[in-house]
């Protein structure tokens, strides 16, 4: 019996191709998109920075910037002390956390923030103020040395990509499964029709098999050859080597 993929017109075989291309993309894509490497990572810290001119919107003169520090890791940062550095004097500011804070402090154009831990999903929020626009660097170092942060000025972007992955990869499996459904149940129904068709002619064999032997059991009734029983075990015999064969 050919194979399902031999049955497919080239139409079909291009659409599975495309598909299992599609899904081994979005697989990897998805298996290597920040959101899933977040949930077997160790602490993972990431900021959300923002920025807003109070002259466009009060009329008074100054910039606000607030950054949003989380854990998205798996584990906390324990002794954790984050360093934000400026490229003057530090602005005034204002930091609060879901977690203890132990002190914060500013030294020369750096100000830094000290915590126990930073634990998984845990935010530290640190706005500040100044007259003139705001521009900082960003680092901490906790129990295990010195580690990045990354700055996510449109964290909605990921998103919006890793939905479009998750997207990919349902629809190529769909297709997938309705390519190799719709063939297979064709087989399934040919295989069944084979059988059926076999079984038709087994029973026709059968009943004309059944015919004859009453045809020579008829016999004797109209001829005056009598029924010995070498001829009654020869009926029996055929009989059953018939069904024996079916």
């Amino acid at each position: 019996m050919p194979s399902i993929t031999s049955r497919m017109s080239p139409g079909e075989k291009f659409t599975l191709v495309i598909s299992v291309l599609s899904f081994i993309v979005g697989f990897f894509g998805l298996a290597l998109s920040e959101s899933v490497s977040n949930l077997y990572s160790d602490a993972k810290i990431f900021a959300t920075k923002d920025s807003s001119n109070l002259n466009s919107l009060t009329g008074q003169e100054g910039y606000i910037g607030v950054i949003t520090i989380s854990n998205r890791g798996i584990s906390a940062s324990e002794k954790m002390k984050l360093v934000i550095s400026f490229d003057s004097t530090p602005p005034k500011y204002e930091v609060t956390s879901d977690e203890e804070i132990s002190k914060s402090e500013t030294n020369g154009n750096d100000i830094k923030i000290f915590l126990d831990r930073l634990s998984k999903d845990a935010k530290i929020k640190f706005t500040m103020y100044s007259k003139l626009p705001i521009s900082y660097r960003i680092q901490y170092i906790d129990n295990k040395g010195k580690g990045p942060i990354e700055l996510e000025d449109h964290p909605k972007q990921d998103n919006i990509k890793e939905i479009i992955l998750l997207l990919v990869t349902i629809i190529s499996i769909l297709v997938i499964f309705y390519i190799f459904r719709r063939h297979a149940e064709t087989l399934v129904t040919e295989k069944i029709n084979s059988h059926y068709i076999e079984l038709q002619s087994k029973i026709s064999e059968l009943r004309d098999e059944i015919g004859n032997i009453e045809i020579l059991i008829s016999e004797p009734s109209n001829s005056s050859a009598p029924i010995t029983e070498e001829t009654s075990k020869g009926f029996t015999q055929r009989l059953a080597d018939f069904m024996l064969k079916t």
